[in-house]
């Protein structure tokens, strides 16, 4: 099954690649279907070891709430700057 998801991924990207798109473009779909492809194979993986996902998820949710807020200042000025 992974073997398969690997095969898929990377005929997907050779696709986009071999577009008139941006290239840019390609890589960051590229990019996010391999994360996509990774996370679900570990949630896969774990879920067949019989580790309980709900609150490692929930954690990880937690945890990016807690992230977003501690820099969402430090991105604004950030932001600001570049766009002046």
């Amino acid at each position: 099954m992974a073997a398969f998801a690997v095969r898929r991924l990377r005929l997907s990207v050779r696709i986009i690649d071999r577009g008139d798109a941006d290239r840019n473009a390609g890589r960051l779909i590229g990019r996010f279907l391999s994360v996509a492809v990774v996370v679900i194979g570990l949630v896969y993986v774990l879920g067949a070891v019989n580790v309980r996902i709900g609150p490692l998820l929930g954690a990880l949710g937690v945890g990016g709430i807690a992230l977003a807020c501690a820099t969402q200042n430090i991105l604004q000025y950030f932001i600001a700057g570049v766009l002046l």
